[in-house]
């Protein structure tokens, strides 16, 4: 294909998803702007993608990295990162689709439109099934999940935001980290569409809907709090004066109590874990802090 300056990297977390990542290539490939992107399929261990590679390569900038040991696709993001140097950055699952030719345009266009946006967020559809009937929810911003967004590479390598090496909500972990080292003397840092710009398939065989979504309730809150500890932690190493990471303590501690009256409801015999966890956030995160929180900061968190 024609060599163009590119802008865009599209990292694709892939474990033997031969059978979906077909579709989510067709959906690059429709792309008004694919020729600006390079795309990089992080093989995290499984069966190589040559022949389909080979398929796409007429149409699409794309090579394949291979993983010496499966280890999750925190880890096979942070080597698609690792690995590419695109001023832009983007991921998508290898069963997920871009919902608009246009998506990563005017991804583009927005940075290009607001100068100090490091980070553009799209609202997304995710496909489920109930009672054997496929339904469709439009999930709007949100800072849980890193599909759907598109960031700039310079305040990534700047502030040197990795993803932690955990299997459950490594998404959110670096996410807030972004979040926490962003200065806040601009407008516009972050930029939020209302259009739904990503699809989030069904797929049985996922690592969080297979088995009834046991792993899901197992891993769930200790994957959060793992990386809710990381992030805040990774944050205070950059700037210990920055009052917002304090507001995040007990953010997440308020989100804690709530996640644990859920989960508990649904899933009792995890009662004890699930306590574990959130006595361990507040021990390594909030203790020191607690006696300094003023009530008006309290007052304005709840």
């Amino acid at each position: 294909m024609t060599q163009t300056c590119k802008l865009i990297d599209i990292i694709i977390p892939a474990f033997n998803a031969h059978k979906t990542i077909i579709r989510t290539l067709g959906s690059i490939m429709s792309q008004t702007i694919v020729d600006k992107c390079l795309v990089t399929i992080v093989n995290d261990c499984g069966e190589n993608y040559n022949h389909i590679i080979e398929q796409f390569s007429k149409f699409i900038d794309i090579k394949e990295i291979n993983m010496p040991e499966n280890k999750g696709p925190g880890v096979a993001r942070q080597i698609g990162i690792d690995n590419s140097n695109c001023p832009y950055l983007t991921f998508i699952d290898a069963d997920d689709t871009f919902n608009n030719p246009l998506a990563l345009e005017i991804f583009l266009g927005t940075f290009e439109h607001y100068p100090n946006c490091r980070l553009v967020i799209s609202a997304f559809i995710e496909q489920y099934y109930e009672e054997n009937q496929l339904k469709f929810v439009k999930h709007p911003k949100n800072m849980v999940w890193v599909f759907g967004k598109m960031y700039l590479r310079e305040f990534i390598k700047k502030n040197k935001i990795c993803f932690n090496e955990t299997r459950s909500n490594e998404d959110g972990g670096f996410n807030l980290l972004f979040e926490l080292c962003l200065p806040n003397v601009f407008e516009d840092e972050i930029v939020y569409l209302d259009d739904s710009f990503y699809i989030w398939h069904y797929n049985e065989k996922s690592i969080t809907r297979k088995n009834n979504s046991d792993y899901t309730f197992n891993e769930n809150l200790p994957g959060y709090v793992e990386n809710m500890i990381y992030a805040i932690k990774e944050a205070q190493k950059r700037n210990p004066f920055n009052e917002k990471i304090n507001e995040k303590k007990i953010d997440v501690m308020i989100a804690l109590y709530f996640l644990y009256c859920i989960l508990t409801m649904t899933h009792p015999e995890l009662k004890k874990n699930y306590l574990f966890e959130c006595v361990r956030f507040y021990n390594e995160i909030v203790k020191e802090y607690e006696s300094t929180i003023s009530k008006d900061t309290l007052s304005k968190l709840m």
